[in-house]
């Protein structure tokens, strides 16, 4: 599809939802629709960026100041709705619903601030073991991508225990989206969920926690001394 086609198809998308509805309609929803018909953003730019560059005064990009997770898409006309709407916070279908975050695994966190290597993408287990990778194709099965539009580019290359309260709190609305976009659940992701309990018979040690919170490359080469692995599994 040309360029001009996607700009065509994006603008009456947009419109097409706003004489639907008054809720917003969310970069993530946008993205969303755009991949279902298999239509990649031109110039390898990230959506956020295209629509920058290339709907100047035809649409707008709306972001909640106070939860930077929160990015729509607006016409002129309806951004100043738009916006307050964000700010209330009331119509954000991604609100975390109770999500205890603090029960997702530290792998997911850390594959929202993953750099990946040239010619890759991220990808996330969403079966037991919960881990990330990196893959150059789409793996067969049990993981899902998390394309640069889900994750925070302001946190990239940051380890997942470096992230204060607030970069943890706009991590995990980019991880809401994400989840709503993919249609996961995210307590079936909590570490001691009932499948996963089921599935590895046993709740994970520190260790294995630690190893599974690595992505594919540095695993191989992990090195942990006898005593400190001891600790991790609770023997010491």
């Amino acid at each position: 599809m040309s360029t001009a086609d996607t700009i065509a198809l994006i603008l009456e998308e947009v419109k097409q939802h706003y004489r639907k509805q008054d809720s917003p309609l969310y970069l993530a929803d946008l993205g969303q629709f755009l991949a279902s018909r298999e239509i990649e953003i031109p110039d390898g730019l990230r959506l956020k960026d295209f629509l920058a560059s290339h709907f100047d005064g035809r649409l707008a990009i709306v972001q909640d100041h106070e939860t930077p997770a929160r990015i729509a898409v607006a016409t002129p006309d309806n951004q100043e709705g738009v916006r307050q709407q964000l700010s209330l916070g009331t119509s954000n279908p991604r609100a975390d619903r109770g999500i205890a975050f603090d029960r997702l695994p530290n792998a997911l966190v850390a594959a929202f601030c993953k750099i990946p290597p040239p010619n890759t993408d991220v990808y996330f287990r969403v079966v037991p073991p919960f881990r990330y990778d990196t893959f150059v194709y789409q793996p067969d099965h049990g993981y899902t991508l998390i394309g640069p539009e889900h994750r925070p580019s302001e946190f990239a290359g940051k380890t997942a225990a470096a992230l204060t309260d607030n970069e943890r709190r706009t991590i995990f609305g980019f991880i809401v989206n994400w989840a709503e976009a993919n249609s996961i659940d995210l307590q079936s992701l909590y570490y001691d969920h009932p499948r996963r309990l089921k599935r590895t018979q046993e709740v994970r040690n520190a260790l294995q926690r630690l190893i599974d919170a690595q992505d594919t490359d540095f695993r191989t080469r992990m090195k942990i001394p006898g005593d400190i692995a001891a600790i991790l599994m609770g023997r010491n």
